[in-house]
């Protein structure tokens, strides 16, 4: 095999007492079946094997259910509801080819509902969704954008907290916005 070349691994599915190793061949799915119960074994324990000494690997994106479960925990079922509906409303997969990614519309559904920045940032990298630096990169860009502005809250100490309100008022027309989010 040459240098450009991909090993070539078909699809196995292993039972306690027969494999099936799933083919491509002239453009259509085929089987090839064993019953043979030392090799089932012998494939069975190498993958399990292989599973168990594996490393961890984490896809860093945290699952829709618990994105859910913090926002409503953190802000609200206000704040959970509109994420859920602008994140339903878009047509394809959040993040592709200029569309609204969840920082986003974490973002936009804060403002709506007039949220800290340093809460819904905090919030975001607590869950693993994005880090602060990715929150305030999109927040300024949202509001070059003239979607959101902000307002100082001042606090006892330190520098005061910027409160997200969002400029067309409400997120009814979810398209709009969005469209106005991802303008070039």
């Amino acid at each position: 095999m040459g240098a450009d070349s991909q090993e070539a691994r078909s699809s196995l599915l292993v039972s306690d007492d027969q494999m099936l190793t799933v083919v491509l061949v002239s453009g259509g799915l085929n089987g090839m079946l064993s019953t043979d119960e030392e090799f089932v074994e012998t494939v069975r324990s190498t993958f399990e094997h292989n599973w168990d000494e594996g490393e961890e690997f984490s896809l860093r994106t945290p699952p829709l259910l618990r994105i859910r479960e913090t926002l409503s925990e953190e802000f609200g079922e206000k704040v959970e509801d509109g994420f859920m509906t602008m994140l339903e409303s878009m047509e394809t997969v959040p993040g592709e080819e200029d569309e609204l990614d969840e920082v986003t519309i974490a973002l936009l559904v804060a403002a709506n509902n007039q949220e800290l920045l340093y809460e819904i940032s905090k919030w975001g990298e607590d869950v693993g969704l994005a880090s602060k630096a990715t929150f305030s990169r999109t927040k300024t860009r949202l509001e070059d954008r003239d979607l959101f502005d902000t307002e100082k809250v001042p606090i006892e100490v330190g520098r005061p907290r910027l409160r997200l309100v969002l400029v067309p008022d409400d997120l009814e027309d979810v398209d709009a916005i969005a469209e106005q989010a991802t303008a070039a």
